[in-house]
């Protein structure tokens, strides 16, 4: 037992200097999320502490899609936000939608923390049915579920792509 303190202890010490960089930065949203992400990574691999089974699922990958160089916008929406995840206490978890900004097809799903494994088909679905990021804002999702992270992130995302339209405008017709 003193083993999982100490170990404990050292995780918090080394989060807490992960993420001082971005506290002194003023800690913008994408450097926190990244460091959210690679920490969940992390948990993942090693399982949480009920089960080994880990807490990261995702359909269609953030690297291949910078690769072909595909443009994307990200959508998110964290669990702690949720009247569920509140429930649950749920701290960590969150679901990332990968959308096209011009087709606002749906290209890519991450879901972190409780209930990953079972968030991750809803987006598989959409993504095999050549879905858009529209489709999810006007789906009906229970609540409170960890399902309706699909509409946070999905109305996250709609709202980045507005912005983004109307900072460089309506694109030339071709």
């Amino acid at each position: 037992m003193a083993e999982n303190s100490r170990a404990e202890t050292e995780l918090e010490r080394r989060r807490r200097e992960e993420r001082r960089p971005v506290e002194e930065a003023g800690g913008g949203e994408s450097e926190g999320f990244e460091l959210a992400e690679a920490e969940l990574i992390e948990h993942a691999s090693h399982g949480d502490e009920h089960s080994t089974r880990p807490i990261f699922r995702d359909a269609g990958l953030e690297e291949e899609l910078t690769d072909a160089a595909v443009p994307y916008e990200v959508g998110i929406s964290k669990h702690h936000e949720l009247a569920r995840g509140q429930i649950l206490g749920e701290t960590h978890g969150l679901l990332k939608l990968l959308v096209h900004p011009e087709t606002r097809q749906l290209l890519g799903v991450h879901a972190f923390g409780s209930g990953a494994t079972e968030l991750v088909h809803v987006g598989q679905t959409v993504m095999a049915l050549g879905g858009t990021v529209d489709y999810l804002v006007g789906a009906v999702f229970n609540y409170p579920t960890l399902a309706e992270s699909y509409k946070v992130a999905a109305l996250d995302a709609t709202n980045k792509l507005r912005a983004l339209s109307l900072t460089i405008g309506p694109r030339p017709a071709a």
